[in-house]
């Protein structure tokens, strides 16, 4: 109508947060980041997934919806990454494909039901007192009810109920770190290249919290991306995991700080200085290790290493009546063609049915097992073998390095149990309402010393990492300095999957991080020797079953992470956050000429 002025435009600018559309992309996003993890390395989607991420970031005006963000990625990143954690609780059912069946159940049909039920509780509500909100959350609930009520009843395994808390739980659970880092991030900064800068530092500083609180789990931290590419993984010598977590982050998210707003960015030169900047350090951090690894690293001499792969189902792992075919198996390989020139044999964890030390006569080395043991003892060497051990009450995950006598001149106890796999945490209150451990037997595992480096005789002296111990990075050596790393497992627990090549991924940082060789034999694989600077010499693939012979490395002097672990790292992140308070945050808008004073003032400058 004539006189009336125009509606006023709405300001250009990031998009708003979009309720379920927006939470559906960010979950998305952090599942495409998992895929960036081994086995897959697929790198672009690194980029893609934090950049996603990042423009979330920038489209929020409030803390709980960055907050938000930051969980909803996290839940994508850790169910997506860690999806094979269902398998453990299914591996007591026998047969192959009911338990592909039951965890596909857990992991497609249960997610599609309570995301199902979660809408359709949210539309019933949509309109009534209680809200849209309160009846998705009913409604995912009762999906969860009725998931637990029909594995309980109907279906195969004790454990069966436990994949959707094993997975997805976690994954929310983890994703606190991740919400915590996006947080910080949108508080922080005022978007741009001074968000950049915020979220890698937050991301890799809440990587180490979510590595040490409450036992530590820091599996999959974003440095493992480069797992595959030992050369661009020669910081962890310097920093450790957690400052190439803070360079990776940085680099993947640069790009997405210089999309949208295309004609204030080109205009501020000081922001692509400092986009330019960033990318040349994390790139020069990334090519150096490229130009510093040798082509070739000597062996210790007088050393001739025999890794034996048994691959023993687990299922048949503690049967008592598969005891003797157990060990049949690994004497077998261990005595296969080139014994003679072998002088350490090396078995996985608990790859010995029976005891060595133990009050129990059914399950001693003794008579005409003990002669099948002693046949797999070198004449000029020793036989390093994980075995359950025992005294009083106690039972220890132990590793033995016996002579040709058959008698352990050296062993180590395991120091970093699984929680509910080898013992119950608060297990006074959760044991009243029926909780065990997955692993065998009632009773909990005892708790070793601690890290510490054991005699080898005829090889320098080793740190031993009994399975998971390989994930922690202030963990992989004692207060004296080994000549190697010894990793034994039992990765059985999670088939053929992503499980097993993660696991080998982070025992090959702990390499570089201390520059010492590790020896690592997995009772289905993946069997590997690695040398101080990240490359595997040697591999039995997953599944296989067989015998690597290999030479041991010769270890590297002590990196700067192995004097000073993750000082450097705090260092690093000390200058990253005060480097960030003069780099530039988001351009701010031109205001246009035919504005108003509410669309001028609506959104104050951020640089």
């Amino acid at each position: 109508m004539p006189g009336r002025p125009d509606p006023p435009r709405p300001i250009p600018g990031p998009a708003p947060w979009r309720g379920r559309r927006d939470a559906i992309l960010t979950v998305a996003a952090g599942a495409l980041c998992a895929l960036a993890q081994p086995p897959l390395y697929l790198l672009p989607l690194l980029f893609v997934g934090f950049g996603l991420l990042f423009r979330r970031l920038e489209a929020i005006d409030r803390p709980g919806p960055a907050l938000a963000a930051g969980w909803l990625f996290g839940i994508g990143y850790f169910s997506a990454g860690l999806y094979w954690l269902g398998l453990p609780v299914v591996i007591d059912v026998p047969g192959d494909l009911t338990r592909d069946l039951l965890l596909g159940a857990g992991l497609v049909g249960f997610p599609a039901a309570a995301v199902a039920a979660g809408a359709l509780g949210a539309r019933l509500t949509a309109r009534r007192r209680v809200g849209s909100a309160a009846g998705a959350a009913a409604g995912a609930v009762l999906v969860l009810a009725l998931w637990i009520a029909l594995a309980v009843a109907v279906l195969p395994g004790r454990f069966t109920w436990m994949i959707p808390f094993n997975v997805f739980g976690l994954g929310a659970v983890l994703a606190a770190t991740t919400a915590a880092a996006a947080g910080i991030a949108w508080y922080a900064a005022p978007g741009g290249i001074r968000r950049v800068l915020a979220l890698a530092a937050a991301w890799a500083a809440l990587e180490w919290v979510r590595g040490t609180i409450l036992t530590g789990f820091p599996w999959i931290p974003a440095a493992t991306v480069w797992a595959g590419l030992p050369g661009a993984a020669q910081s962890l010598a310097w920093w450790g995991p957690f400052g190439l977590s803070l360079v990776t982050v940085a680099l993947a998210v640069l790009p997405a700080a210089l999309i949208g707003r295309p004609c204030s960015i080109v205009r501020s030169r000081r922001t692509l200085g400092w986009a330019g900047g960033v990318a040349a350090m994390s790139g020069a951090v990334l090519a150096a290790g490229f130009f510093t690894v040798p082509a070739t690293v000597e062996a210790v001499p007088g050393v001739r290493l025999r890794v034996v792969q048994g691959a023993v189902a687990q299922s048949l792992k503690w049967r008592p009546g598969a005891r003797r075919p157990i060990l049949l198996r690994y004497a077998a390989l261990t005595r296969s063609e080139g014994f003679n020139g072998i002088t350490h044999v090396v078995w996985p964890e608990t790859a010995l049915p029976y005891r060595l030390q133990t009050r129990h006569a059914a399950v001693a080395v003794e008579g005409d097992i003990r002669r099948l043991l002693l046949a797999a003892i070198p004449d000029r060497g020793v036989l390093i073998t994980g075995a359950n051990r025992d005294a009083g009450r106690d039972t220890w995950n132990s590793i033995h390095v016996v002579d040709k006598a058959g008698e352990p001149v050296s062993t180590y106890d395991k120091h970093h149990l699984v929680p509910f796999g080898e013992y119950v945490p608060a297990r006074a209150f959760l044991g009243r309402i029926e909780v065990t451990k997955i692993a065998h037997g009632r009773r909990d595992y005892a708790f070793g010393p601690g890290p510490r480096s054991i005699a080898v005789p005829g090889a320098p002296d080793a740190s031993p990492l009994i399975c998971y111990e390989a994930i922690f990075p202030a963990e992989a050596v004692g207060a004296r300095r080994p000549g190697w790393l010894l990793n034994l497992t039992n990765d059985a627990w999670f088939g053929n999957s992503a499980g097993p090549h993660q696991h080998l991924a982070a025992a090959r940082l702990r390499t570089i991080e201390q520059g010492l060789p590790m020896v690592r034999a997995a009772n289905t694989g993946i069997s590997a020797v690695v040398d101080p600077w990240g490359r595997v010499t040697g591999l039995l693939p997953l599944g296989a079953r067989g015998v690597l012979d290999a030479d041991l490395p010769r270890a590297r002097p002590p990196t700067l992470y192995a004097r000073y672990g993750d000082l450097v790292f705090l260092f690093l992140l000390l200058a990253v956050a005060a480097l960030s308070r003069f780099a530039p945050g988001r351009p701010a808008e031109a205001p246009r000429p035919d504005a108003g004073p509410r669309e001028r003032t609506s959104k104050p400058p951020l640089q």
